[in-house]
């Protein structure tokens, strides 16, 4: 792919990130960006991937960017970003199958190709693992894995931050050497920030863009940069290699003028201002060269379009959280925690009875039971997204799957898988506490509750998407909980409340939750026995207490639905289900706007704005020299990470 971009800029405010510039960068061709930190290459390789706002125009063979080419620009970041639970080939059959169907050969033969031609085939079936965790694949294996999985999309230009950053020399040599064979045939073209390479990495580059405070002092073939630099500047030391004496003349100070002059005795330092002028006049001098960019054509909606059927995204997208969720929620520790859990609820209100007095500790057990799967599901939806926020981030913005698939995948196809717990814990206490001999209420008793559950489960996905730190979430979470309980109407009589903050009951989904438990499991046919007590020869019962039909020994009973209405079960079941049925609608609509609000930056992309066209262009195609970008700060990716919060 060629790549054209004319007086691209980037700016925060009023400090100006990157300089303006403009370039070419020809198909086939392996490019090195170097320069110290804070230079910019960061930055410049995020508007050349059209991930940040920016000035100026870029083309890619021609066309404008637009969606149709997102998976033809493959980007490689400095920290690797995969799934550790996944093992390498089921990382790669992934994005193979999203391309070329489930189960085809053609998918598994594309993933047996990389994994062959970037010599992955012996870690193939090995788990990627995190990051320090004993079992896991080597630094090595993890970047060229990271390559692997652009390379299935084949992209046409693949952009590298970093590639080599954490690796020992052979590693760092072998993933180079794995980048320079992509080139060859002619159909990728390859842009790698890199910081300083080894002079066997450094001879693999065919050109070189080399940055210092903001201005582009190279910009052509590698192999020539030493005479251009020695002509200007002191000459290289014999204990530098190439690439030590380009970046220490552009990251060091330069040297005393007393200094100055010694010839190769001495290691070379940083230019002087005089060096400096003397390169950048030459790039002043071949910038006229770069012609005007053409009218944009028009991009093929063929090239590079893999957006599979939505049934295949979803299909794809749920098998891979069922391989994540099934070895997350089924542990032995899972099963000692709920069944422990459940033991102690049952326990604690075993074989209830029938009496007025069980009455209250039957709201007691529903109230409990809401609680247990409050808390959970709250918590567990808040752990939604983060685990995969980069991995999201980074396959939306190549447009491997939309984002309506994936959280439809998460958060509702398997739902039934996380509904196991709650099942096993119910079934339990229900009958161990022996809340109704009916089994047909047991249906209903437990449908309430996954009703219930996935209501306060997509509040845990809302909060999840809305982007909090966890500190901020955690605090949000445990506020909303602490109301729940406090206005049930469990703790205090709610017409004891004041009339000014009264309402606040009425938007309490979990005293609704509880409210429609203890309607289904104390229906009005329900009848509980009174306690009579006598004085001065006359019966006495509390109020609501009814003499039994065809009692003979005066037995007083308690309807269930006067049984309700005594501890202020007063809401009708269809108020209760409306309610919660509402709750769930709003949250999972919610969270979902609030999931696409929050990666709008990876749905949308970021907008070209044009520049100026009285801006000098300062970089100029291969064989030339140019200036390019700019940036004073002291980690490169600062800047990118400031003008997404700048966006929309």
């Amino acid at each position: 792919m060629e790549v054209e971009w004319r007086n691209l800029s980037v700016s925060i405010g009023e400090k100006q990130i990157l300089s303006p510039c403009s370039g070419l960068l020809r198909p086939g061709r392996m490019v090195a960006l170097m320069g110290p930190s804070g230079s910019g290459k960061t930055s410049f390789l995020n508007c050349l991937r059209q991930n940040i706002a920016h000035a100026g125009e870029v083309r890619f063979d021609g066309a404008r960017f637009g969606p149709q080419l997102r998976q033809l620009i493959g980007f490689v970041e400095q920290d690797d970003v995969v799934i550790p639970q996944l093992t390498v080939r089921q990382s790669l059959l992934f994005l193979a199958e999203l391309r070329l169907g489930i189960g085809t050969r053609e998918a598994a033969a594309a993933v047996e190709q990389v994994m062959e031609s970037l010599r992955l085939g012996k870690i193939a079936d090995s788990v990627i693992g995190e990051s320090g965790a004993s079992a896991r694949i080597s630094g090595g294996e993890r970047k060229r894995l990271c390559i692997a999985r652009e390379l299935l999309g084949e992209p046409r230009l693949l952009l590298c931050d970093e590639p080599t950053s954490g690796l020992d020399s052979t590693m760092a040599d072998q993933v180079m050497a794995n980048l320079r064979s992509l080139c060859t045939n002619g159909k990728v073209s390859v842009l790698a920030a890199i910081h300083q390479p080894s002079t066997h990495i450094f001879a693999r580059f065919d050109e070189l863009l080399l940055l210092k405070d903001g201005e582009v002092v190279y910009w052509g073939p590698a192999c020539d940069a030493e005479a251009l630099f020695t002509a200007h500047c002191s000459p290289r030391h014999s204990l530098q290699s190439t690439a030590e004496y380009l970046m220490d003349l552009v990251t060091l100070e330069p040297a005393p003028e007393s200094a100055e002059g010694k010839g190769s005795s001495a290691i070379a330092s940083g230019m002087s201002r005089a060096s400096l002028a003397g390169l950048l006049a030459h790039v002043h001098m071949t910038a006229a060269a770069l012609p005007p960019l053409a009218a944009p054509s028009l991009a093929k909606q063929s090239q590079g379009s893999h957006a599979a059927p939505v049934l295949r995204q979803l299909l794809l997208l749920s098998r891979r959280h069922w391989s994540l969720l099934h070895k997350e929620l089924f542990t032995t520790l899972s099963l000692v925690q709920n069944i422990g859990l459940m033991l102690i609820a049952a326990l604690l209100w075993v074989q209830l009875q029938f009496s007025e007095e069980d009455v209250r500790s039957r709201w007691g057990t529903c109230l409990w039971t809401a609680g247990t799967w409050m808390f959970f599901p709250i918590f567990g939806g808040m752990n939604m997204f983060p685990p995969f926020r980069r991995v999201l981030e980074k396959e939306l913005g190549v447009g491997c799957y939309s984002l309506g698939a994936f959280y439809t995948a998460r958060t509702i196809l398997l739902l039934p898988l996380e509904l196991a717990w709650p099942t096993l814990w119910i079934t339990g206490v229900f009958w161990i506490a022996n809340l109704n001999p009916d089994f047909s209420i047991f249906i209903q008793f437990i449908l309430v509750v996954y009703l219930s559950y996935c209501v306060f489960h997509g509040l845990g996905i809302a909060i999840s998407a809305s982007g909090m730190p966890p500190g901020r979430s955690n605090t949000f979470a445990l506020l909303l909980i602490t109301y729940f309980f406090a206005w049930s109407g469990f703790f205090v009589d709610m017409s004891r409340v004041p009339e000014w903050i009264s309402w606040v009951r009425h938007l309490n989904a979990f005293g609704y939750a509880v409210q429609l438990l203890m309607h289904t499991i104390i229906p009005a046919s329900l009848e509980f026995d009174c306690e009579v007590s006598s004085a001065a020869g006359i019966q006495q019962v509390s109020e609501g207490c009814k003499l039994k039909e065809g009692s003979a020994g005066g037995s007083y009973v308690l309807a269930g639905d006067e049984a309700l209405s005594r501890i202020g079960i007063t809401a009708e079941p269809w108020l209760c289900i409306a309610f919660l049925f509402g709750c769930l609608f709003f949250f999972r609509v919610l969270a979902f706007l609030l999931l696409r609000w929050d990666l709008r930056s990876a749905t949308i992309g970021a907008k070209e704005h044009n520049s100026s066209p009285q801006v000098e262009s300062k970089i100029v195609s291969p064989g030339s020299t140019a200036a390019a970008t700019a940036g004073d700060v002291e980690d490169p990716r600062d800047p990118a990470d400031d003008i997404k919060q700048q966006q929309v």
